[in-house]
């Protein structure tokens, strides 16, 4: 069975997942890494799927250049939040 793709004019989805795990950086960041987190929170929170051009186009829409180096396509002034790691995390408590 396919997963429900998402509409892309969705850009509240866009915008809650930008505000909640990107900030603004200097320089060009690799679309794949962006991609992989979005997908992922996508699946989990809105049980969808999504395209890598689609998003691509979504973070076009948001204000983002994304352009084709020549390693690859990239995404200008974006990068992921640091996120703890819930492993990490318990670890460090029973120290």
């Amino acid at each position: 069975m396919a997963m429900p793709k998402m509409d892309l004019d969705d850009s509240q989805t866009v915008r809650e997942w930008l505000h909640e795990f990107t900030e603004k950086a200097a320089g060009w960041l690799s679309i794949d890494r962006l991609f992989l987190d979005w997908q992922r929170w996508l699946m989990r929170k809105r049980g969808l799927s999504s395209t890598r051009i689609a998003f691509a186009e979504s973070l076009k829409r948001q204000g983002f250049a994304v352009a084709r180096l020549s390693n690859g396509l990239k995404v200008q002034g974006l990068r992921l939040k640091p996120q703890p790691t819930p492993y990490l995390d318990r670890l460090l408590e029973r120290l």
